[in-house]
């Protein structure tokens, strides 16, 4: 998370309003996909039987994959 906060505080290279904006967009949805990723993984802790936790935990994997591509997808568009 260190990686990502301390990306999204770069500048970019199109202007400083531009890179202000882009910056603190990247930190607020990256933020939120990171939160809901948390939420996803406690949630599955202790709502999932034991007999399904490897289930469980790779179909966590998958979505948090998804939310930050997703997210990452969403801050890199134009």
């Amino acid at each position: 998370m260190a990686a990502v906060l301390g990306l999204s505080s770069l500048p970019s290279h199109k202007g400083r309003d531009a890179g202000a904006r882009l910056g603190k967009r990247a930190g607020i949805v990256l933020a939120v996909a990171w939160g809901l990723i948390v939420c996803l993984a406690v949630l599955v802790l202790f709502l999932v039987p034991a007999q399904f936790t490897l289930t469980g935990g790779v179909l966590t994997a998958l979505v948090a994959a998804g939310a930050i591509w997703g997210a990452i997808a969403y801050v890199d568009r134009r």
